[in-house]
């Protein structure tokens, strides 16, 4: 847990959504031992499947000695899906060599050549990626609050809140060992940060375990959503989303956090929600405001995405550090909707920047 500081902007979007599966590997055959000295074979041509295969060099004639030269086996073409293997020379006086494996996914071993001493075989291409999981329509239970169904994804209804984090916290997590965000290895304790706590904008006392979790910063929430199975609200389809451009329409159209405040027409305004119209200058207990929340039919039930705390997400750019957006405005903002969005560091802890998760 580290301490910054803050600024905020506004923006507008929509929302797409998609799914996606795991890349595969690539691997390649070695090279294959050599007897005496030889010419060379042809090499075989590129597929998408591996190359044809080359056929053998033309034998030489075996000098006086008992090696004797030889012909080298070609070496099998390049694929997408691994080269096929390549065949053996035709031997000369000593032998031929194998032929070489074709590099890319899953490539064939190349065939020993036969003959006096027979060449090594080349060694198999690495193994392809597993394919992506579809969604099964399922939310996530258990730690953190109770998730409510969209078409593409799911959200928690509520900002988290302290007491769930502290459930967290009590299970004794551990940095060094817990799933963190590969920008996150500086983050050596997921506490609450202190000061923060301390202050007057923070609620006090042994009451406050309904409200939301603040003084976290992005990395304690990244790996607290982890250990929840789900995972901090980012891009539809899975991860988060990379980019120079965070505050464009390119990624508010992706957002699960943007969707589920356009799509679930969530309410805003001091009518409704915790913002500086209320001149309380603190957050409130989640949900205790019944009518800040989604409004559209099917998808009601998600409170203070506007207003109350600002939210982190994971959508950010990578510069010196990791910078990411933040949404919905919080106590402090006059005008918090779903289009208000600001830009913090990943090691910023405020009493006015909560989080809540999503999934898948």
């Amino acid at each position: 847990m580290r301490t910054a500081r803050i600024g905020v902007c506004c923006a507008i979007s929509a929302v797409l959504a998609c799914q996606e599966g795991g890349s595969g590997g690539d691997g390649e055959g070695d090279a294959a031992a050599r007897a005496g000295s030889r010419p060379t074979g042809g090499t075989s041509g590129a597929g998408t499947n591996g190359g044809a295969n080359a056929g053998g060099g033309t034998t030489s004639t075996g000098g006086s000695s008992t090696g004797g030269t030889n012909a080298r086996g070609g070496a099998a073409g390049a694929g997408v899906s691994g080269g096929t293997e390549g065949d053996g020379g035709e031997p000369g006086t000593g032998g031929a060599e194998g032929g070489t494996a074709g590099s890319g996914v899953g490539g064939v071993a190349g065939n020993a050549g036969s003959g006096a001493v027979s060449g090594a075989a080349g060694s198999g291409g690495g193994s392809g990626g597993s394919a992506g999981v579809p969604w099964d329509g399922t939310c996530p239970s258990g730690l953190g609050p109770t998730m409510v169904k969209f078409p593409t994804h799911c959200i928690d209804s509520t900002e988290v809140t302290r007491a769930q984090y502290q459930a967290w916290l009590d299970t004794g997590p551990n940095p060094a060992t817990a799933r963190q965000h590969e920008t996150c290895a500086a983050n050596t304790s997921f506490e609450l940060d202190a000061a923060c706590l301390a202050g007057s904008m923070v609620c006090q006392g042994a009451s406050c375990g309904n409200y939301p979790a603040v003084c976290v910063d992005w990395c304690d929430a990244h790996a607290f959503c982890y250990a929840a199975g789900k995972r901090l609200c980012g891009a539809i389809g899975g991860g988060g989303y990379r980019g120079s451009g965070i505050r464009e329409q390119a990624a508010r159209d992706v957002s699960q956090w943007f969707q589920a405040c356009a799509i679930g027409v969530a309410r805003s305004g001091t009518d409704y929600c915790n913002t500086s119209g209320r001149a309380l200058d603190r957050a409130l207990a989640v949900g205790s405001l019944p009518q800040c929340q989604t409004t559209a039919p099917g998808y009601e039930g998600v409170y203070d995405l506007t207003a109350n705390v600002w939210e982190r997400v994971d959508e950010c750019e990578l510069t010196d550090r990791l910078r990411c957006i933040m949404r919905g405005g919080s106590f402090n903002s006059y005008y918090a909707s779903c289009t208000n969005d600001a830009i913090t560091t990943n090691d910023m802890a405020a009493p006015h920047i909560g989080f809540r998760c999503c999934a898948p």
